[in-house]
């Protein structure tokens, strides 16, 4: 018996080899569209990028010249809050609206920017004086955007609800970092989806079980990798990672109001620091940089899946089941060759283990590949398993014709080739 052999590939393992490969690769494409991660997945993605980023030298962390980002954190107003019965329990700081309605003024007034996020919610009950000039402000200017929470009330819709769209950040089950972020969710567009549909004129829709980008198959969700990252004001090279909004930008208005810095930018506004930061696979992040982020892996197209990568995952995973369903496995020959030399161990223990260790290592290298050629992370994890599973279960039934094993294998083929 030799591995590739083909002596033992007859129509029918063709055929239940087919109907694997087209079952897993739709499985993990479910999987992946998940809008969470399986347990160990975000582990398992932050320890991949972070070496592969040390062994090839990819930092990807240079903020384009096209972004400019705004720290909001230090400019606080105080207003009253009351309770659920609304009695007055005191007072709370909440973004300074004021400082907001210059600057968007600034902005508007230009007219020259690519487009704005203004990630401030603005929560119902939370109200400023202020608001009443900001908000039909933003309600009026062009490409700008706010986001809003499916677990909380957008205030004033009036004038914002138009401009609203879905920024939460879903964590995994058994822990508070977040993986993925979710381009569309139960038909509602995030906010990196409506800029990328703004700027580009492309749009995500769900055709069934598939989505789709302008005919192109893609995921629903990407990974939160770092395009860009910062953790100060300041690069290491001197160059300002984000201004301050009143310090910065809003201390001479006269020189802002024609300062190339706003001309032809994505501006991202919020919390840089200390507030809004959220726990991802590659470390903390601000919710304005996941959101930018995002919008930017969209722009890239990380989330459309080549063609070629989906003819080489279908060819590798298909050549493997011909190796199961054939007896050809790495496994499979092991086993052969233990009972052959009348080894004393277990050679179904073994063979499971070998079988393991063996796909993992396979589609760990098609993983990689898939990462450096084409940024797209397939899962390995859930795919070696059902091989593993499928690999022991044909060669336990095949050593046992007359076995349960052999019976149920036998009542599935009859069943595919009836």
């Amino acid at each position: 018996m030799r591995f590739f052999n083909c002596s033992n590939i007859s129509r029918r393992v063709v055929i239940a080899s087919t109907i694997t490969t087209v079952l897993l690769m739709l499985l993990c494409y479910l999987i992946t569209n998940l809008g969470f991660s399986i347990d160990g997945e975000g582990g398992w993605v932050s320890k991949f990028n972070n070496n592969i980023k040390k062994i090839f030298g990819k930092t990807n962390t240079q903020i384009p010249d096209s972004v400019l980002f705004v720290n909001t954190i230090y400019d606080k107003e105080l207003i009253p809050i009351n309770d659920s019965d609304g009695f007055p329990v005191g007072v709370i700081d909440i973004t300074n609206r004021e400082s907001l309605y210059r600057f968007l003024s600034v902005l508007h007034k230009r007219n020259d920017y690519k487009y704005i996020f203004l990630d401030v919610f603005f929560e119902e009950g939370y109200d400023s004086p202020n608001d009443e000039k900001l908000f039909p402000l933003i309600s009026e200017m062009r490409d700008i955007v706010i986001p809003m929470h499916r677990d909380a009330k957008l205030g004033h819709q009036e004038y914002l609800k138009s401009k609203a769209y879905l920024s939460d950040y879903t964590a995994t089950k058994k822990s508070s970092s977040f993986t993925k972020y979710e381009i569309l969710v139960d038909s509602l567009k995030s906010v990196a989806l409506h800029i990328y549909n703004d700027v580009t004129g492309h749009d995500i829709r769900q055709n069934g079980l598939m989505y789709v980008d302008d005919g192109r198959l893609c995921n629903s969700t990407l990974f939160a990798r770092q395009i860009v990252n910062f953790t100060g004001a300041y690069d290491a090279e001197g160059n300002r990672n984000f201004y301050n909004l009143s310090a910065d930008l809003l201390a001479d208005e006269e020189e802002l109001a024609t300062s190339p810095l706003l001309k032809d930018k994505y501006i991202f506004i919020g919390s840089m620091e200390l507030n809004d930061i959220h726990s991802t696979s590659e470390g903390s992040l601000p919710g304005v940089v996941i959101s930018a982020n995002a919008f930017l892996s969209l722009t890239h197209g990380q989330h459309v899946i080549p063609y070629t990568l989906i003819f080489i995952i279908f060819a590798i995973l298909f050549f493997i089941s011909l190796q199961i369903y054939s007896g050809n496995s790495l496994a499979a020959i092991f086993k052969k060759y233990v009972e052959k030399k009348h080894w004393k161990i277990n050679p179904y223990i073994w063979s499971y283990i070998i079988s393991w260790v063996s796909y993992i290592s396979l589609l760990s290298i098609v993983c990689i590949v898939s990462y450096m050629i084409y940024g797209v992370i397939y899962d390995i994890f859930f795919t070696a398993t059902i091989f593993q599973n499928i690999d022991f279960f044909v060669g336990t039934s095949d050593q046992k014709e007359k076995g349960i094993g052999s019976k149920i294998k036998n009542f599935f083929l009859k069943l595919i080739f009836k």
